[in-house]
């Protein structure tokens, strides 16, 4: 899921997933793009609670990007929604 959905100017540099939670913090060049993937994990219905933990700028080899934290609940079975 978290592939099919990521913009292109965004990626990972961490996916924690255990006790039915999911952290998933990486880097991307616009708020926009954050904004866009957290209403992609929203519409799932593999994920609950899609909620923003950080959202910070950070120069990176002459680069502002943002650095950022998403975490939500788990349910593997897909019955919550």
């Amino acid at each position: 899921l978290f592939q099919q959905v990521i913009p292109e100017k965004m990626w990972f540099t961490r996916i924690d997933i255990k006790s039915g939670k999911v952290l998933l913090a990486g880097m991307s060049m616009s708020d926009i793009d954050i904004s866009t993937f957290m209403d992609s994990l929203s519409k799932s219905v593999f994920l609950q609670d899609v909620v923003l933990i950080s959202s910070a700028e950070q120069i990176q080899d002459g680069l502002t990007l943002k650095k950022f934290e998403i975490g939500c609940g788990l349910d593997p079975t897909g019955s919550q929604q």
